[in-house]
């Protein structure tokens, strides 16, 4: 009933071959032309007015402030009107336009109308960066496809200029945060900061982390350091060899993984004193090294958490029990 109705606005120009009406839901768009620019706005005004006619005739009403002109003309045409009349309101040409989510200019460039797509995907970028690392469901791997997807219905030369533009800001505000002193995380930081862009671009493929790596690159998790600093442990010695634990106790010195540390250190070419700066510089080129360093690390962080259990169940007992005995 509705495309019935409206009928009667698009017959308006139907006996003028140089003019048409078209109707996207409650857009219309009124086109004409001409060889001269003054005849043909003269004309243009005519139609848009008896268009509103029509349209309050159909009991709708029109916003003639929200209407919006764009004249298109011959490069050196001289005395070009600056607007046009509709009803009492004067509608100022524009050097665009947007009708149905596409800029249009004077030109027929479109370079409004991919100033106005880069700036859009940017406040997505932002938003999705902003979001997603919050989200404790998707992997790394499925924020990045995520984020790509969003921005499939844009050519890849516009994709990738904003995805490089909005890395590098990205990157420079995270560094900048980073590297603040006495900021939380320096273990961390020590070993990922110096390596921030490669570790930001590595390919998929190349490896992702999982909880183990994740506790390794924070200095959390059963390692008896870190237990001890909150309040689950009376010392500091490892439950394998007694000696001192922590990140690099496992990852260096711990004769209980001796023969796993000699496989994972001769595929990563490793030094006798690496730091985890030097793991990570290794790991981001090439997805064995990243595989084995990672078989490494979970293989050790279970062992410890398997022990920690058993000490849990055998009733060892912890700072706190220790502290309650002595009073």
């Amino acid at each position: 009933l509705w495309n019935l109705a409206y009928d009667c606005v698009l017959d308006i120009a139907e006996d003028d071959d140089s003019s048409n009406i078209l109707c996207y839901a409650d857009d219309t768009l009124v086109v004409a032309t001409g060889r001269s620019c003054q005849l043909t706005c003269l004309k243009a005004s005519i139609l848009v007015n008896r268009v509103i006619d029509k349209i309050r005739g159909l009991g709708l009403s029109v916003a003639t402030n929200k209407t919006e002109a764009i004249l298109f003309h011959a490069k050196r045409a001289e005395g070009l009107p600056s607007s046009i009349s509709i009803g009492d309101t004067l509608v100022n040409f524009q050097p665009s336009i947007k009708y149905l989510g596409i800029m249009i200019d004077v030109k027929w460039t479109f370079s409004d109308h991919f100033r106005y797509v880069i700036s859009k995907t940017e406040r997505v970028a932002r938003a999705l960066n902003k979001l997603m690392p919050n989200l404790r469901g998707p992997d790394e791997r499925r924020r990045r496809l995520y984020l790509n997807v969003r921005g499939g219905n844009i050519c890849l030369e516009v994709l990738k200029e904003i995805k490089e533009s909005e890395t590098h800001r990205i990157l420079t505000e995270w560094r900048e945060i980073l590297e603040k002193p006495n900021a939380p995380g320096e273990w961390t930081k020590l070993a990922l900061v110096p390596h921030l862009e490669a570790w930001m671009a590595r390919e998929p493929d190349i490896g992702s982390m999982s909880f183990h790596l994740t506790q390794v690159f924070t200095g959390h998790g059963c390692l008896a350091d870190f237990l001890l600093r909150i309040g689950k442990r009376t010392d500091a010695s490892c439950d394998f060899c007694g000696d001192e634990d922590g990140v690099y106790h496992v990852l260096r010195e711990c004769p209980l993984w001796d023969w796993q540390r000699i496989l994972m250190k001769r595929q990563l070419k490793l030094p006798r004193d690496f730091t985890l700066g030097d793991v990570v510089e290794v790991i981001l080129g090439s997805r064995a090294d990243w595989k084995a360093f990672s078989a490494f690390v979970e293989e050790a962080m279970r062992d410890k958490e398997e022990e920690e259990r058993r000490r849990e169940r055998a009733g060892t007992p912890s700072t706190s029990d220790g502290d309650d005995e002595a009073e």
